[in-house]
């Protein structure tokens, strides 16, 4: 496979979206409450700090493990961290 052809640069945009976890799920994942969609200035070369890096996802896997994760009960060093202070 190679490079992924884009039809614009994607550093040309102004804003980009990120997927949040806003609250740790209690039973089911309840749409637009759980995750939250935000937008986001988009950075540049001159806003990186030193031995920072600027990359683009071209692509997400998503996997059963992570229902673990966003309830805090699989390890301790891959917990996702909410906005919630639990």
């Amino acid at each position: 496979m190679g490079p992924v052809k884009r039809k614009t640069n994607i550093m040309a945009q102004s804003t980009y979206s990120s997927v949040v976890l806003a609250q740790r799920p209690k039973a089911n994942i309840v749409p637009g409450k759980t995750f939250t969609l935000k937008q986001n200035p988009m950075i540049s070369e001159s806003d990186l700090k030193d031995g920072q890096v600027l990359v683009e996802t071209l692509y997400l896997s998503l996997d059963p493990a992570m229902r673990g994760w966003l309830n805090g009960t699989f390890f301790k060093s891959l917990q996702l961290h909410s906005r919630d202070p639990y």
